[in-house]
């Protein structure tokens, strides 16, 4: 807990980007920046460990607020070499989520890399979707006022309903996996 700052200082942080592939035509669409510890003595670090401690330390706010800033200016590193940037989904944990002053944030760093908005897919899971869903739903009509796409990660992994989905402003949903380890979506359809 000790050592996250000083590691995103010393940059033993990284974002790595999972692209996201189109299965019918293998053309990638976009990806999701995901943020990878390696510790000069520890070594790799998992998330797994990490992201749970950052939570419940507050640390996560500034792990998450790096990671947004590093993907803006990968960006604008891109545009400035004329490369065709394709979006990219952050997380963000429901500590990040409650702040105050996150939609400032977002956009002042938007506004300083001077990129489209459009190409920044926020992501949220379905336990941080479904526990406070009034104040989440304000929220997320504040992301999509400022132009930004909303994902709704490990969708099925609840108690959540599909007719839940029509109040909140979600462009992509993202079935969690379990349901194709286990036999619930063969036997859903047929």
């Amino acid at each position: 807990e000790q050592e996250i700052k000083p590691s995103l200082i010393s940059k033993h942080f990284q974002v790595f980007y999972q692209p996201k592939v189109n299965p019918c035509t293998e053309e990638i669409v976009g990806a999701e920046a995901l943020v990878r510890w390696f510790h000069p003595d520890r070594g790799f670090i998992s998330p797994a460990l990490f992201i749970p401690i950052a939570e419940k330390s507050g640390d996560i706010i500034t792990v998450g607020r790096w990671v947004f800033n590093e993907v803006c200016s990968m960006l604008a590193q891109q545009k400035e070499k004329g490369i065709e940037s394709i979006p990219i989904s952050i997380n963000l944990s429901r500590v990040e989520l409650y702040q105050s002053d996150l939609i400032l944030f977002l956009k002042s760093v938007i506004s300083r890399y001077q990129i489209d908005p459009c190409l920044i897919e926020v992501e949220i899971t379905e336990t941080t979707a479904f526990n406070h869903q009034e104040e989440l739903i304000l929220i997320l009509k504040e992301f999509k006022k400022h132009h930004l796409r909303i994902a709704l990660d490990d969708f099925g992994s609840g108690y959540s309903s599909l007719n839940m989905l029509k109040d909140f402003p979600i462009d992509v949903v993202k079935i969690d996996q379990e349901f194709f380890r286990t036999n619930t979506f063969t036997q859903m359809r047929g």
